[in-house]
């Protein structure tokens, strides 16, 4: 059925891209030219049968070749998948995809699907499944405001604004990307950036070279805004941003939100940076697979300020082949004085858990925790938000990340 048309249409678009990507390996331009003109009729049939599931008029393959418009094979996939699944379960997706068209919102359909899940089966009765409780994760207690999840930035700073606290409108990202807001669950989903595009002053830090063109572009007229594109050492941390507070008037020492994101040590560079600011909202990466009590901080390491989670070896867990390898390069290292990144630099999980965040953090609540992330609020105004009490971490972690549909 349809089903199987949108598979075929997704397997011809990724032979399209493969092709099109080893070009240069066709041993002629007649060889090359035969299978792009059979593999974009393939595209367009299915495209054309998916007409009725939302797929886009134009052919992919015209966009691509002729325009050079990528967005189309994108909404070629992402709309007749989100009719497919709107018409066997429209409970389960959003009015429309998102980016435009080109995204389907797995993370709502996931959420949806879940929720029936949980009501049929929990693991270990860890997951809340009565249907006062889910309720209550809902639509929150009576008396109290509706709880906040994880990306609520936005609604928090509300409500802070709302119970009498001044606001600075000045936002700190260790971490900014590509400088996107980003949709709620995207990669480059930034709550920091989001302020920013909103009118907030920012500093905003990012080191791999490959955005600073893209941040210049979208903040460099911007006066308000300050851009560090380099890599920051832990030490440096404190008088960096002691010296950029002390340098401009809409920066404030108390900044609306501080949001670290770097894939190394997370938690050290958020304790080196509360001790010369103290942000309303904490907005931090943590490692969900790690889950309370436990507390777990990776070793702060200069040589991975440069190096991309990509090009690092992964962390040992239990493989044997792994930790036989690292022991030989420890050992190594120890004969010759040498480490390298590509040695056992680097090893361990990237980031930190949630137990070490709240210990580095002490003058902070947790409000919420995701499936990457934590939301947190300075002690002195968690009452403000109207949540009633800051959850337990370890009920916190499991409704989650541990109990969400995208864990599996």
């Amino acid at each position: 059925g349809l089903a199987q048309t949108l598979l075929t249409l997704l397997e011809g678009i990724r032979l399209v891209t493969c092709a099109a990507r080893f070009s240069r390996c066709y041993s002629s331009l007649e060889s090359a030219h035969r299978d792009f003109t059979e593999l974009c009729a393939l595209v367009a049939m299915q495209q054309a049968l998916l007409l009725p599931m939302g797929a886009p008029s134009e052919p992919a393959c015209d966009a691509l070749f002729h325009r050079g418009d990528l967005m189309v094979s994108l909404r070629t996939v992402a709309m007749p998948l989100h009719g497919l699944v709107r018409a066997a379960l429209p409970w389960a997706t959003t009015p429309a995809p998102g980016n435009n068209g080109t995204r389907f919102h797995f993370e709502h359909f996931f959420d949806e699907r879940g929720a029936v899940f949980l009501r049929r089966r929990s693991p270990g009765a860890v997951c809340t499944t009565s249907p006062a409780a889910m309720a209550a994760l809902a639509v929150g207690v009576p008396g109290q405001l509706p709880p906040l999840g994880v990306n609520d930035v936005p609604e928090a700073l509300r409500r802070l604004r709302s119970r009498g606290v001044e606001l600075s409108s000045f936002v700190i990202n260790f971490g900014t990307a590509d400088g996107e807001c980003g949709a709620a669950e995207d990669w480059n989903h930034d709550p920091a950036n989001c302020l920013a595009i909103g009118g907030a002053a920012a500093l905003l830090l990012e080191g791999d070279s490959k955005f600073h063109d893209a941040l210049r572009e979208r903040y460099g007229d911007r006066e308000d805004i300050r851009l560090l594109l380099g890599y920051l050492s832990l030490d440096d941390v404190a008088g960096v941003l002691l010296q950029q507070i002390g340098s401009s008037s809409r920066f404030s020492s108390s900044p609306d939100l501080l949001k670290v994101d770097l894939d190394h040590a997370d938690c050290l560079f958020t304790q080196a940076a509360l001790s010369v600011v103290h942000p309303k909202l904490l907005h931090v990466e943590y490692i969900s697979r790690v889950p309370p009590p436990l507390d777990y901080v990776q070793n702060y390491q200069s040589d991975l300020l440069s190096t991309s989670l990509l090009d690092r070896k992964g962390p040992l867990l239990a493989d044997d082949a792994d930790v036989r390898l690292w022991r030989r390069d420890e050992a190594s290292e120890r004969a010759t004085g040498v480490g390298t990144v590509g040695g056992s630099a680097g090893r361990e999980l990237t980031g930190c858990s949630l137990t070490a965040f709240l210990r580095m953090a002490p003058g902070y609540a947790l409000v919420a925790a995701g499936t990457e992330d934590l939301l947190l609020v300075r002690r002195d105004l968690q009452e403000r938000l109207g949540v009633g009490p800051a959850p337990e971490p370890f009920q916190a972690w499991a409704q989650g990340a541990l109990c969400h549909p995208l864990h599996g």
